[in-house]
């Protein structure tokens, strides 16, 4: 009994850890810790799900000890965390509705039919292991295995969702077509033991046929030889790993830290948090806020930058530009990934007057698109930058004839723009 204790005990810490990782990133928003079945048996689906748009992260998180017999170990990790995933993932997409809890709002259904694209991640936390498969194909399926400082190193280097993903997928269609392995630790740390099992472990796997891909280098050494190519894998790197050969990557990350690159990503990602902290301290509790944050969340770091530094160059042009004496004022902001309307208002201005005027700009951009824009959003700054009004505006219903007439009737008397768009052009 005392021993079940332990790992439970052991099992319990591991999660803890990932779920940490998790809340302290992009992901908090979006993420399950332990999501219990609290439609049916209240038993966990799996260690840490997450759920954003179209997107759904399975992970199963394994704390075993390791005591120098690898077969073992990955036997009660690898193999046991695949069954799990596989157990969650036919019971997320099974037949039954599956109700979740997330822990600062609530309930809501899982919806299956809406996600298009599932992610399988294994973490193991144990630093003892100087190897692990890190790519494994199970029923035509694709399964991610990280360890502890590859699954921290993932999250804090691509640090939003998009980016999150991009590199998932990105890494996923990297190891697509051969079993890959992981050395992550340095050469004269690998021992005997070591030597003998990694050997076998790839034997075992080429017997089968199969070519196997050896990389050699940590989570963070892949990571800089994606940032360094441009947020994709070097051309070398995907030919070298397609034909199943080993590729050197050791020390990578050390040299980017070096390197202006990575001054410069640092530099021009310091505006981005404008929007990180938005989402944070202002608008994941206010009204209607969850759907605004999934706007901005659907921003990587750089187009986050971007729409920081359109937004606080729209709000000093109000400040201090021709318009300066103009107590109320919107424009619209365009771009591939988030339809925004930005307000500046005088810090007295009736809030009741600002919400109509907000509603009225969030139903203009509508009209300019011809009702075909899926939703926008709205935000807002004060003259002074103390205050901040949010809003978001999903197309619905569909509007009668009388009700766009009027609607043409308080544009034309606010002087708004009434000739429709077509495209990404510049709105009056």
């Amino acid at each position: 009994m005392m021993n079940n204790d332990l790992e439970l005990d052991k099992g319990q810490a591991g999660e803890d850890f990932v779920n940490f990782i998790a809340y302290q990133s992009f992901l908090k928003y979006w993420c399950f810790p332990g999501p219990l079945d609290i439609a049916k048996d209240y038993k966990e689906i799996c260690d840490l799900l997450v759920v954003f748009d179209d997107i759904c992260l399975i992970v199963s998180v394994k704390n075993y000890t390791f005591k120098g017999n690898y077969e073992r170990y990955f036997n009660n990790t690898i193999e046991k965390a695949i069954s799990q995933i596989e157990g969650a993932e036919r019971k997320l997409f099974g037949q039954r509705p599956i109700v979740l809890k997330h822990p600062d709002r609530s309930e809501e259904v899982f919806i299956k039919e809406t996600i298009n694209h599932v992610y399988r991640i294994v973490i193991n936390l144990s630093q003892d292991v100087k190897y692990y498969q890190t790519s494994v194909f199970r029923n035509s399926k694709h399964f991610t295995i990280m360890d502890a400082l590859a699954w921290k190193s993932a999250i804090t280097e691509m640090s939003t969702l998009p980016d999150m993903i991009q590199y998932l997928t990105s890494r996923c269609n990297l190891f697509s077509t051969h079993p890959a392995f992981m050395f992550p630790r340095e050469e004269y740390d690998f021992h005997t033991n070591d030597k003998i099992s990694a050997a076998s472990a790839i034997e075992k796997i080429a017997l089968d046929g199969e070519k196997v891909t050896m990389v050699l280098g940590s989570e963070l050494d892949l990571i800089a030889n994606y940032i360094n190519s441009g947020f994709k894998f070097s051309p070398e790197l995907n030919h070298k790993l397609v034909n199943g050969i080993s590729m050197f990557l050791d020390g990578q990350w050390n040299k980017y830290l070096k390197s202006k690159l990575s001054a410069q990503k640092e530099h021009f990602e310091q505006e981005s948090y404008f929007i990180d902290h938005l989402v944070k301290n202002l608008l994941i509790n206010t009204e209607n806020g969850n759907f605004l944050a999934k706007l901005f969340f659907r921003l990587n770091r750089f187009d986050r930058a971007d729409f920081a530094r359109a937004f606080l160059k729209y709000h000093e042009d109000c400040v201090y530009g021709k318009s300066s004496k103009i107590k109320l004022n919107r424009t619209h902001y365009l771009m591939p990934k988030i339809n925004m309307v930005f307000i500046f208002f005088d810090d007295d201005f009736n809030r009741e007057d600002l919400d109509d005027f907000i509603a009225l700009s969030l139903t203009h951009h509508h009209y300019l698109h011809d009702f075909k824009c899926a939703e926008v959003g709205a935000l807002g700054m004060s003259r002074s930058g103390e205050d901040f009004v949010f809003g978001y505006a999903k197309l619905e219903d569909e509007h009668s004839e009388p009700e766009k007439l009027e609607m043409i009737k308080s544009f034309k008397k606010l002087g708004w723009q009434l000739t429709k768009i077509k495209d990404m052009e510049s709105i009056k």
